[in-house]
């Protein structure tokens, strides 16, 4: 447990920045706060007690941490207490089991209550100054204007269609998908936000995928760390399925996953990243975020694409393109990596 001083720390500032600015925490909300046994206590505790400060209604629930993707109840008690949640905080070393499993994405979709995710920096180890940087020096009104922006165009699109200098060429059918501003801000039930957020993030419709991607950018499993790939690994698309594998060594390792995992081939998400604030680096949580950068996913689309999601798997994995160029129904959206929207 930590120190009182460390709590009035820069956890606190974090958890009250987050739970004021972000998540308007309001007196009376039932606000569960998720921690496993490898996670951070003191800030586990900041958000208790600042909840509670708020006149909030704090839960701290801890569990084993998972070795899986996508484990499909975490607990049946944790779910029993996601059902009477207003605010949701996962707090977790794990990044699917308590964020992204079926049961979870039904009851936030169906707007039980609104959640707030450290995820990725979280998960990669980054340090509470860090977080407390990207807080201080980012302007978030801005970033969540951008998302939302790109997120309408393509929220009332009916077509896809990515190119690049690297070699993409892939169109789909978004018509009827919900496009959502994945941003920091969560005061709504049915949001999500997180700490790193910056997504126009939806799907195509299944089976409408067409054409060959090249990703140039990090790919979950394979390399998800900077400098990130060595060699573009091409993957041809038909009928929303991954048809073809090309590339070198990183290559070989994604086809080996894909093969082994059923559903993996399926194109699950088509999403664009709006944060003008961050720059590419090879790391995977970072560069899905950066605006101009797109990743398309395979495996699993029920969280993306809620309720028009079909596709379980137990993998879902983010591939970025670094500077693709992008159409919605002939609308230009970017060009080589550049927002080209009047923002």
């Amino acid at each position: 447990m930590g120190s009182r001083a460390t709590i009035a720390g820069l956890p606190m500032w974090v958890a009250r920045k987050v739970m004021e600015e972000f998540i308007e925490v309001k007196p009376g909300e039932q606000v569960l706060i998720a921690c496993d046994t490898e996670g951070d206590m003191d800030m586990a505790n900041a958000f208790v007690a600042t909840a509670a400060s708020m006149g909030a209604e704090p839960t701290l629930l801890m569990m084993a941490p998972s070795c899986e993707e996508l484990d499909k109840v975490p607990t049946a008690v944790f779910y029993k207490a996601l059902e009477a949640a207003d605010v949701y905080i996962p707090l977790v070393t794990t990044r699917q089991r308590m964020i992204h499993s079926v049961q979870v994405s039904k009851l936030k979709w169906e707007k039980k209550f609104r959640q707030f995710n450290l995820l990725g920096l979280w998960y990669n180890g980054a340090k509470l100054d860090r977080i407390a940087e990207i807080l201080r020096s980012q302007d978030y009104k801005r970033i969540r204007a951008v998302s939302e922006a790109i997120a309408n165009i393509l929220d009332k699109g009916e077509t896809i269609r990515v190119t690049s200098r690297q070699g993409s060429d892939f169109t789909a059918s978004i018509k009827g998908i919900e496009y959502r501003s994945v941003n920091h801000y969560c005061t709504e039930p049915g949001v999500t936000a997180n700490i790193e957020g910056s997504e126009a993030a939806g799907g195509p419709v299944e089976g409408t995928t067409e054409g060959l991607i090249v990703i140039d950018g990090p790919v979950h499993h394979v390399c998800e760390k900077a400098p990130g790939l060595r060699e573009p690994i091409k993957l041809t698309a038909s009928k929303g399925r991954v048809v073809k594998i090309e590339g070198g060594a990183e290559a070989d390792r994604l086809r080996s996953i894909v093969e082994a995992n059923e559903n993996a081939d399926n194109i699950a998400e088509v999403s664009l990243g709006t944060n003008p604030y961050i720059k590419c680096t090879g790391d995977l949580w970072n560069d899905k975020k950066v605006l101009g950068a797109m990743h398309v996913a395979l495996g699993e689309n029920i969280y993306q694409i809620y309720p028009y999601g079909t596709i379980d798997c137990e993998l879902h994995m983010d591939c970025v393109l670094t500077s693709p160029s992008c159409w919605v129904d002939g609308q230009e959206v970017l060009r080589d990596g550049k927002l080209v929207l009047p923002v």
